[in-house]
Parts: structure tokens; C-alpha cells; sequence
């Protein structure tokens, strides 16, 4: 197994995205906190863009 986990994860540290290390509880990999939260994907959403016109066209519909 890699120290490094296969997810992303969010450090409130640092407030960056990275992968964190695993020491054997993770730690960010950028400024090396422990204050750091696995990030899951929200699946359909991955491509989601927010254009407030188009936003905006759906509910005049």
C-alpha cells in the first residue's frame, strides 16, 4: 500500500485540495496538518457548470 491515499481530501489548514499522506491517520501533503477531510465526488455532477443565464431560461420555462 501506498502512503499516499487514492482520494482527494480538503485541508482547513491550509485550505487546499490535495492527496493527503497517510502517517497512519492522513495528513495533508501541502503544509502537513492533521485538520483535513476526505472529499467524495458527487457522482452527475462531475461536469456541472453554473451559468446563471441558463439557470435563469429554465424556470421563465
Amino acid at each position: 500500500m501506498s502512503s499516499r491515499d487514492s482520494g482527494m481530501w480538503y485541508c482547513y489548514e491550509c485550505q487546499s485540495e490535495m492527496h493527503a499522506e497517510r502517517h497512519p491517520d492522513p495528513i495533508c501533503s501541502v503544509c502537513h496538518s492533521s485538520f483535513v477531510e476526505e472529499v467524495r465526488p458527487i457522482f452527475g455532477l462531475a461536469n456541472f457548470t453554473a451559468d446563471p443565464t441558463t439557470i435563469a431560461q429554465s424556470f421563465r420555462s
